[in-house]
C-alpha cells in the first residue's frame, strides 16, 4: 500500500514537472502584433503615437497641377509617418487669400500656408521681384538677375522675423509651365490691352504694371474669378496655363493668349513654433515631403500639358502667342520708378540691361 502511494505521489511530481518544462511565459501574455513594422523600424513607429493633425491652406483648386501635388505631400507624409501626422488641406483659399494664410501660419492660428513668392511683397520687397510683369525676358535672366541681388537671403529673414520655416528647402517647387491671359475678345498685341477689364490679383506692382499697359484692374480673389466673367465685372484673367482647364475659364472666356509674364515659385512655410515642437523623424519627414512635391509637380504639368492643349482647342478655344517685347517697353519707366522707390533693389535694371 505504501509502494503504491509512493508511486501515486511520484507521477504526480512528474507530470507537474513536464507541465511547467512546456510552460512558455509568452503563451501567459498575448502581446498586441506588431502588423507592418519594416525591419529596420524605429522606436516611434513601433509605439502608438498620439495623432498629430496640422492645417495646411492654398488657393488653387484641388485638380490642377499644383493642388494635386499638395495633396500629394499630406498622402505622403501620412503614409511616411505611419498615420502619425495628418495634414488637413484646404483649398480654394477657403481659409484666405495668400497674405492672409501667410499671417494665420505666422500667429499660428495655422500650421502650414503654400503660397507663391509674388504675392508677398507686403513682406518684403524682394518678394514681388519674381512677378513684375514682363521684367525678365526669360528664366534664366530671371534665376541669374536673383543670385545677384541676394533675393533667397533676404526671403529667409523675412520668414525667420514671422515666425515662419520653409519646408521645402529645394525651392523646386514652381508654377508653370508659363503664363497666359484668358480673354473674352481676342488679344493679339499690345494694343489689345487698352481698355481691358482684367483680373488682378492683390499687389500693389502688379496692378501699377497693368494699369501701365491700359488696362482697366479690378481685384478678385481667385475662387471668385470665373463668377467674374460669367457675370461680365472682368473680361479677361491672367494665370498658369495648367490651372486654366480645372477653373473652366474658357466656358466663357474663348481666347489664351500665352504671355510668358513672368516665373513663380511657390513657397511652402510652417509655423516655427509648431515646427520645433514635432519630433526630429517627424521634421526630416516634411521636409523631404516638400521637396518631393516640387519634383512631382514638375512631372504632372509636363504629362498633362500637352493634353489639356489639345482638349483646349477641340473644345473650341483660340489659343494665340504674341511679342512681349513692345510690354517690356512701355513698362521701363515704371520699373525705373519701382528702382527710385527702392521695391526694386537698387541696381536690378542695369543688370537686366547689362545681360541682354
Amino acid at each position: 500500500m505504501m509502494k503504491r502511494a509512493s508511486r501515486l505521489i511520484m507521477l504526480c511530481c512528474l507530470i507537474a514537472v513536464l507541465a511547467a518544462c512546456s510552460f512558455s511565459p509568452e503563451e501567459a501574455i498575448d502581446p498586441e502584433p506588431t502588423i507592418g513594422l519594416q525591419e529596420n523600424a524605429t522606436v516611434s513607429q513601433m509605439l502608438p503615437a498620439a495623432k498629430i493633425t496640422l492645417k495646411l491652406a492654398h488657393q488653387n483648386d484641388e485638380n490642377t497641377p499644383e493642388g494635386i501635388a499638395i495633396q500629394h505631400f499630406a498622402d505622403e507624409v501620412e503614409k511616411q509617418t505611419y498615420g502619425a501626422v495628418q495634414i488637413l488641406v484646404y483649398p480654394n483659399e477657403q481659409l484666405g487669400v495668400p497674405t492672409k494664410v501667410f499671417e494665420g501660419a505666422s500667429l499660428g492660428t495655422l500650421d502650414i500656408a503654400v503660397i507663391p513668392c509674388g504675392q508677398l511683397g507686403l513682406y518684403n520687397k524682394y518678394f514681388d521681384v519674381e512677378s513684375i510683369s514682363f521684367l525678365f525676358e526669360n528664366y534664366d535672366s530671371y534665376q541669374a538677375i536673383l543670385q545677384e541681388i541676394g533675393m533667397a537671403d533676404s526671403e529667409q529673414r523675412t520668414l525667420r522675423d514671422n515666425n515662419l520655416c520653409l519646408l521645402n528647402t529645394e525651392r523646386n517647387f514652381f508654377r508653370g509651365p508659363y503664363r497666359v491671359l484668358v480673354s473674352r475678345s481676342p488679344v493679339r498685341g499690345i494694343e489689345d490691352i487698352n481698355g481691358l477689364r482684367l483680373r488682378v490679383y492683390e499687389s500693389s506692382v502688379y496692378t501699377q504694371c497693368w494699369k501701365a499697359l491700359g488696362a482697366e484692374t479690378t481685384f478678385v480673389p481667385w475662387n471668385e474669378t470665373y463668377m467674374a466673367l460669367m457675370q461680365g465685372k472682368v473680361d479677361a484673367v491672367t494665370g498658369w496655363i495648367t490651372d486654366i482647364p480645372a477653373m473652366q475659364f474658357c466656358d466663357i472666356a474663348k481666347y489664351v493668349t500665352i504671355t510668358n509674364e513672368y516665373h513663380s515659385e511657390v513657397i511652402m512655410v510652417m509655423n516655427q513654433d509648431r515646427f520645433s515642437d514635432l519630433p526630429k523623424e517627424y521634421q526630416d519627414i516634411l521636409v523631404n515631403c516638400a521637396n518631393e512635391a516640387g519634383a512631382f509637380l514638375t512631372e504632372t504639368i509636363e504629362m498633362s500639358l500637352e493634353q489639356e492643349l489639345s482638349d483646349l482647342r477641340a473644345s473650341g478655344v483660340e489659343i494665340l502667342e504674341i511679342d512681349t517685347e513692345p510690354f517690356r517697353e512701355k513698362l521701363t519707366e515704371i520699373y525705373r520708378e519701382l528702382e527710385r522707390k527702392s521695391i526694386l533693389p537698387e541696381g536690378t535694371i542695369d543688370l537686366l540691361e547689362n545681360s541682354q
